[in-house]
């Protein structure tokens, strides 16, 4: 789902919002292809529409003004050399991003929902800009977001393939 995001916002030059309308996120809330028994509703993916919370309606030139956005891009370049110092670094910048990201919105402690929103913000912006208006992904950015799922933020009552999906979107919970 990050990288669908990340190619929408290439393909809008960076202009847009981060999240799609409410009506492009509705024309996208049919059974996922591979797991046709697996939803957005059912992976709890329903609120990730702009205008749906506060960091929903972040746009990515405000992302891309912040301190923190750069330092992640600076952080999250390289991954192929030394990936376990770099990946360490790149995560902790990424979160730092999604909570100056929660603190712009006058988020307060505790409402999971928006700091899980504000987190995929985050990892959308920087893999939008580490495709540099191209289509290619880098996987070990994608990779390196993933193993924040190692930290024990597992969704134990969804089914496993939302629980693979919905990483990025739990991690920041």
């Amino acid at each position: 789902m990050s990288k669908a995001l990340a190619i929408h916002a290439v393909k809008t030059q960076g202009s847009a919002s981060v999240f799609l309308s409410q009506q492009e996120w509705k024309n996208c809330s049919g059974p996922f292809q591979k797991e046709p028994s697996v939803s957005i509703q059912n992976c709890h993916f329903d609120r990730l529409y702009y205008g749906s919370s506060a960091c929903s309606n972040t746009t990515l030139t405000s992302i891309k003004k912040k301190q923190a956005f750069q330092n992640a891009i600076s952080n999250c370049t390289n991954l192929s050399n030394a990936f376990e110092d770099v990946c360490g670094n790149c995560s902790k910048a990424v979160l730092d991003l999604r909570d100056d990201l929660l603190e712009a919105y006058e988020v307060k402690d505790g409402n999971a929902t928006e700091t899980g929103i504000c987190g995929m913000a985050a990892v959308i912006s920087v893999l939008e800009e580490k495709m540099n208006n191209t289509f290619s992904i880098d996987n070990d950015y994608m990779f390196c977001m993933s193993l924040l799922d190692t930290f024990g933020m597992k969704t134990t009552s969804m089914p496993h393939a939302c629980s693979i999906n919905f990483l990025f979107a739990q991690v920041f919970l």
